[in-house]
């Protein structure tokens, strides 16, 4: 019996929860395509530039498709330029998208014996029986439309840019929800038995969940100043911040709703992933001094805030013990769980990794560098910590930070590296 939060529960069977590769997992796939590619550019005047380019592509799965670019540039006075495009994009789904498959096992007790015993989880290819009858479709290709424009400048020693730019995504790929019984229920664990699929309790799939909208700003400067004997310093600052929305979710396939599955195609973890999985604002700033055989490098990145999904269908008690803690997060009215729940949504705060290397060239060809990576022992927001009422999102502190971080959790990093350069 397990001790801690978990005291007098029964112990997952094993050392570990995978069983092994099902040989119904491999597979052997291919496609092929053939493609055209032209592009034309001119100098409407000198100071006026046009690019125009074209391609068209014959999948052996998914047809023809035909996409193009505009791309503009004007040069005004003081070394300012505008420029501009429009272009459209096609992403036929990965092999990877249409075929992964793989099968994993989990320990749940019995609701009917009380005794512990292996059930499946799967993530099912979109044309095997667990992921048709659960409502997959053959998946579509993605395609896309992206408008940009901005400005570049060059003046001494200074070059720099800023650009928007809009992405719009239609049939977007993403995993499914993950489809699971509700707690008592055996619905999709008889309905997959009965077609040939015995033990299976939780399925997901790749699908064309949503089409999504990208919005953003990229602005970058450098700027070089020559110092003689003292050799040549370089600073560089890079910003981008940026939103992604989904614009369209797909509905639940009526297959789930049939089986009383109320978790809907693109659940809130995954939507939340979507639109806060990644840091809104970015910034880099770095500097370099190269004098002589030497080369000293710093610069530092700032990821910005980003939220995740930790616990689902929580209550009022469990968010009250989360609560606790230093982790900020939100909760939202519970999707697919018990009504005055809540999904809780953990917000990661932004952080700065500072990165340093030193270069000395011995002779033309060899140099050694020394560097640490993390410099200042940067660490991500910790997870929710479990309570004795509910395992939190570090699993009784297995993991104490969240996946979902844009950099790593091992601290810093110290390395020697020896360049050798063959002419």
């Amino acid at each position: 019996m397990l001790d801690g939060p978990s005291a007098g529960a029964v112990p997952t069977i094993g050392s570990q929860g995978f069983a092994g590769i099902q040989p119904a997992d491999a597979g052997n796939h291919h496609r092929h395509n053939v493609s055209a590619y032209a592009e034309a550019e001119t100098d409407v005047t000198d100071r006026f530039l046009v690019s125009l380019a074209g391609r068209w592509e014959d999948y052996s799965d998914f047809g023809s498709t035909t996409n193009g670019k505009l791309a503009l540039r004007y040069q005004l006075d003081g070394g300012v330029a505008v420029r501009a495009s429009v272009s459209t994009g096609f992403h036929a789904p990965a092999l990877a998208q249409q075929y992964f498959s793989s099968t994993s096992s989990r320990t749940l007790n019995n609701a009917v014996t009380g005794v512990p015993e292996y059930v499946l989880v799967r993530t099912a290819p979109v044309d095997t029986v667990d992921a048709r009858a659960l409502g997959a479709r053959s998946l579509e290709p993605e395609q896309a439309t992206n408008v940009t424009a901005g400005l570049t400048w060059g003046i001494g020693g200074l070059s720099a840019s800023v650009d928007v730019y809009r992405i719009d995504i239609d049939d977007r790929i993403f995993l499914s929800s993950n489809f699971v019984d509700a707690a008592g229920s055996t619905a999709i664990r008889d309905y997959l038995a009965a077609l040939g699929s015995p033990g299976v309790t939780s399925v997901r799939y790749f699908s064309n969940a949503a089409d999504t909208r990208t919005t953003g700003v990229d602005a970058s400067a450098r700027y070089r100043w020559e110092l003689a004997d003292y050799g040549r310093l370089t600073a560089t600052v890079a910003y981008n911040r940026n939103k992604t929305e989904l614009t369209h979710v797909a509905s639940t396939p009526a297959q789930l709703t049939a089986l009383g599955v109320r978790t809907p195609l693109f659940d809130v973890t995954e939507r939340t992933r979507v639109e806060k999985g990644q840091p809104r604002d970015n910034l880099t700033v770095a500097l370099g001094w190269d004098v002589g055989r030497w080369g000293i490098h710093l610069g530092t990145h700032r990821y910005g805030e980003i939220e995740g999904v930790v616990a689902t269908n929580q209550s009022a008690a469990n968010v009250a013990a989360f609560a606790q803690g230093s982790t900020r997060f939100r909760t939202l009215p519970t999707e697919a769980g018990s009504a005055g729940n809540v999904d809780v949504i953990q917000k990661l705060e932004a952080r700065w990794v500072t990165d340093l290397d030193i270069a000395f060239r011995a002779t033309d060809t060899v140099t050694v560098v020394l560097g640490a990576n993390n410099l200042f022992n940067t660490y991500p927001t910790r997870n929710i910590a479990t309570t004795p009422q509910v395992s939190g999102a570090d699993t009784f502190g297995v993991f104490p930070y969240s996946e979902l971080s844009p950099f790593g959790w091992s601290g810093t990093y110290y390395y020697a590296r020896l360049e050798a350069r063959f002419q």
